[in-house]
């Protein structure tokens, strides 16, 4: 299957063979999810939006087929379908201001990223494609000439020139910045790992209502309208848009993004002690410390300060909120060989936990922190994993009283 090109897999789907789907989802996933992110700012909509592009793309497969390649049509039909979502949604973010000069490279595509998709929108077909390929699904330009029917020097030509017009595309948006600045940014930080949720059953096939939402739904998002489907009541596989318009109103708000950049950690400043679980990364064995934390809400930042019983170590974790909802993570401090780092969107469960969810540079992993407080107590998880078919495994956990 992975040696076949889009439009064979396509057909094969229609013949009937749910593992060719699969692989479509596979080979697109971080594509599609990755856009879906960019365009609606919060991961629970963008997981809702890259779910709806692959039933879309299963509704659509018979009028796809003929395409080499299918990047072009998902990147469209995510951007649309996402920005739908949000509109619908009614979903303002409060964009706040930084509170301190980020590095360069997180400057550079703080600056870049809220043009990307117009930038690439703006190319040739031809051109975006191989930007696609590129860096959204991260393939060699060996790859990416014989997903286009090119050498790799026309694939790396095709690529150089479309970095160039995305160049100028962001100069008139007021960004400056190199041709070879921008191919490091794309490539570092364009495609985001997807989620498991979007990739629903490969035994999906046509007229399937696929992942508890109806093919109507995802329709309604693409043309704009929610309820103008048949009259509102439109049912596919015996599902209503209606229905499902409640359902989607509940998801988002059980997953709020949690803009309020510092005041949510007022509750547990101060000192509090208990014991840390800790799993080693490289032999998979478990720790128990005591440990005596403290947590300080200073002007910028929130700064969690652990130490542990007979240790000499002290770990320093800082929260820093950025642009756009985000906050920045850095874990550290003297004698400590615990090490966090990266971008991380902030949730608040149906619940009252607080999630942060992003990926770790120097775990080269995605990262979930879960922070639960009740009455005297505060339980923080933290778990990852590197690949998005497994579930999270537990790194380490405080469990506190004050």
């Amino acid at each position: 299957m992975k040696s076949l090109q889009d439009d064979a897999l396509l057909r094969r789907y229609l013949e009937g063979n749910g593992e060719a789907f699969a692989e479509l989802q596979s080979r697109y996933a971080r594509l599609v999810y990755s856009t879906c992110l960019r365009e609606t700012g919060e991961s629970t909509l963008a997981e809702d939006a890259a779910q709806g592009v692959f039933v879309l793309m299963s509704q659509k497969a018979k009028s796809l087929v003929g395409h080499r390649s299918l990047a072009g049509w998902l990147f469209r039909t995510a951007c649309l379908l996402s920005r739908n979502l949000v509109r619908s949604e009614a979903r303002r973010r409060r964009r706040e201001a930084a509170y301190e000069a980020p590095e360069p490279n997180e400057a550079a595509w703080t600056a870049v990223e809220p043009h990307l998709h117009a930038a690439m929108e703006r190319l040739r077909p031809e051109d975006r494609e191989a930007i696609l390929l590129r860096y959204l699904r991260e393939q060699s330009l060996a790859q990416v000439g014989h997903a286009l029917g090119l050498s790799e020097n026309t694939a790396r030509m095709r690529v150089n020139r479309a970095l160039d017009r995305m160049r100028k595309h962001l100069l008139k948006s007021g960004v400056v910045i190199s041709t070879t600045v921008l191919a490091t940014l794309m490539e570092q930080r364009a495609a985001y790992a997807a989620p498991n949720r979007i990739l629903w059953s490969s035994r999906a096939t046509l007229g399937t209502v696929v992942a508890t939402k109806s093919v109507g739904y995802y329709l309604a998002l693409l043309s704009g309208a929610w309820l103008a489907v048949l009259g509102g009541t439109a049912a596919v596989a015996g599902v209503g848009v209606t229905g499902w318009y409640a359902v989607g109103r509940m998801e988002a708000a059980r997953r709020n993004l949690v803009t309020e950049p510092l005041q949510i950690f007022d509750g547990i400043q101060g000192t509090w002690q208990g014991q840390m679980q800790y799993v080693d990364d490289g032999s998979g064995k478990q720790f128990e410390f005591g440990t005596t934390v403290m947590v300080e809400r200073r002007t910028d930042r929130i700064v969690w300060t652990a130490r542990y019983s007979g240790t000499t170590s002290v770990d320093v974790m800082t929260i820093v909120p950025e642009a756009g909802g985000r906050y920045r993570i850095e874990n550290g401090g003297p004698q400590s060989s615990h090490r966090l780092d990266g971008l991380y969107r902030l949730t608040r469960e149906d619940d009252g936990r607080l999630v942060f969810n992003g990926e770790s540079p120097a775990l080269r992993a995605e990262v979930r922190l879960t922070l639960e407080t009740t009455n005297g107590s505060v339980r923080l998880r933290e778990e990852y994993r590197r690949n998005a078919n497994e579930p999270y495994g537990l790194r380490n956990q405080f469990n506190l009283r004050r």
